[in-house]
């Protein structure tokens, strides 16, 4: 028993020293300090090619939001155009529908009795 005691003792005092251990290590990091102290520059011309990056993506947004109003409207007048012309169509067959066969006969040709 004394020597299980031993183990558990050992087992603690190794768990206490590698938590320890990582606790007082600082961590990594990616973007390490250069030794020339050029990280906090790096990081400023990175930030301006994104902004640019940015705004001309901004640009392209507004440009194919333009673009999609335009079509829109043209797709709204083309089914407009469209229903107009079915109503036509419509309208006129069932004006022929409504003609007698003596009218139907002047009608296709066109000879108005």
């Amino acid at each position: 028993m004394k020597t299980s005691n031993i183990v558990i003792i050992i087992l603690t005092a190794l768990c206490l020293a590698l938590t320890l251990v990582v606790l007082i290590r600082p961590p990594c990091k990616d973007s390490e300090i250069r030794a020339d102290g050029s990280t906090a520059s790096w990081i400023e011309t990175q930030n301006d090619s994104l902004i640019k990056s940015n705004a001309s993506l901004d640009k392209q947004i507004r440009n194919y939001k333009f673009q999609t109003d335009t079509l829109r409207q043209k797709l709204l007048a083309t089914k407009q155009t469209i229903n107009k012309l079915k109503q036509q169509q419509h309208e006129k067959i069932s004006r022929i529908d409504s003609l007698n066969s003596i009218e139907l006969y002047g009608f296709f040709s066109k000879f108005n009795p």
